[in-house]
């Protein structure tokens, strides 16, 4: 019995966080607003996925989350209530390629974006 539940916590241990942040390592685009994120598109592209998580709850539950999808441009933007002194991460996939956009707010709900690889 000791066994198999060790077993099942390994598993579980082993599928690590919400999302793949080493799948979605290259630098994304976005303009932030105090309601709303959009994600920087050209015509043709097609959000397919997107995920966005704060540091209000060390990054581990979604504040947004959409897969499967198929948003063409300019429909690329994603409600958000900015926060003050809040960090932000949003990965997405857009046009079959994989994006991180981080960003911050400081106490003013002003926003700096960051990236860190």
């Amino acid at each position: 019995m000791i066994k198999n539940f060790m077993l099942c916590l390994f598993f579980f241990l082993l599928t690590g966080c919400v999302g793949d942040r080493l799948a979605f390592h290259q630098a994304g685009h976005a303009t932030v607003s105090e309601n709303r994120i959009c994600i920087t598109a050209s015509p043709g592209d097609i959000l397919e996925y997107y995920l966005l998580t704060s540091s209000e709850n060390n990054y581990e539950i979604p504040l947004s989350e959409e897969d499967n999808i198929a948003k063409k441009y300019p429909d690329t933007c994603i409600p958000l209530v900015l926060k003050n002194s809040t960090s932000y991460e949003l990965i997405y996939e857009l046009s079959g390629k994989k994006y991180r956009f981080e960003f911050k707010s400081d106490a003013h709900k002003k926003v700096k974006e960051t990236y860190s690889q």
